[in-house]
């Protein structure tokens, strides 16, 4: 409340000197003006920022996007360096297809239009969110991801997944009430995924949602917190070890079975794998 109410005074006294003759006013009006400011500063700079990413975003999509999508944004959207995160795009609704642009057709067709250009904006703004699209199943959606182009990883990895069409799996089926922390996808394979791609098809009654975080920002202030850590770290590397049971247990999180994770019943070929 006393945030706002300093910039209510922030704005009247604008307005106020913009009546006046010559635009002056006194030295009281002059350091109130200044505490206003200074006591609102990372509110006024949020803002600025936020005004910044709208303009961006308009640029945007009179500039490059043309009739393939249009920018939105969605609950949870920040601004990180003048870039919002994650870039959220909806379909053009004059597109082509009967059904208006919005079906997974006109999805696909704009992703193989515009693919080099989604996959820069993956760097630039950490996320895209595809938002609007009437993808309904995981085979329409299998068709989103074959028309991005890129290298397909199988999952390799602790939770407990399952297969269903192509290149998609479910989600982690552990037990509900536990939660997945932050974590790199297969962090503990060699052959790593350099992107994720999630589809929603049957939202949850409640929670479900999946927060992520720029994994440079979180090493930007590792450097500035811990920074012997991050050069031990940097000098010697980091080696995981990782316990699995040799048959699925969906009561964990982190209950997938070592067979079934490397496809094989032979100790030997999985610590290869």
């Amino acid at each position: 409340e006393a945030e706002l109410q300093n910039c209510n005074f922030v704005r009247n006294h604008m307005e106020a000197t913009s009546e006046q003759d010559g635009g002056g006013s006194g030295a009281g009006d002059y350091e109130a003006l200044v505490a206003a400011l200074m006591a609102n500063r990372q509110l006024l700079e949020a803002k600025v920022g936020i005004n910044n990413a709208m303009f961006a975003a308009s640029d945007l999509a009179t500039s490059q996007l043309g009739d393939s999508f249009v920018v939105g944004g969605c609950e949870g959207q920040k601004t990180i360096d003048g870039e919002q995160m994650p870039l959220v795009l909806g379909p053009a609704r004059e597109g082509a297809g009967e059904d208006g642009g919005t079906g997974y057709e006109a999805l696909v067709a704009a992703v193989r239009a515009k693919r080099e250009w989604l996959e820069d904006k993956v760097v630039t703004n950490s996320a895209v969110l595809l938002r609007g699209f009437d993808v309904r199943d995981a085979a329409e959606f299998d068709a989103v991801v074959e028309a991005l182009g890129w290298p397909d990883i199988r999952y390799v990895g602790p939770a407990p997944r399952t297969h269903v069409h192509g290149r998609i799996w479910t989600a982690n089926e552990g037990p509900l009430e536990q939660s997945v922390y932050f974590h790199h996808e297969m962090v503990l394979i060699k052959e790593f995924p350099a992107k994720v791609i999630l589809f929603c098809e049957v939202p949850p009654p409640e929670g479900g949602e999946t927060p992520f975080v720029p994994s440079f920002r979180v090493t930007e202030r590792a450097l500035e917190e811990f920074p012997e850590m991050v050069e031990e770290l940097d000098a010697k590397g980091l080696r995981y070890t990782f316990t699995a049971p040799s048959n699925n247990n969906t009561g964990s999180m982190r209950g997938r079975g070592w067979e079934d994770a490397f496809g094989t019943s032979d100790k030997s070929e999985a610590e290869t794998r």
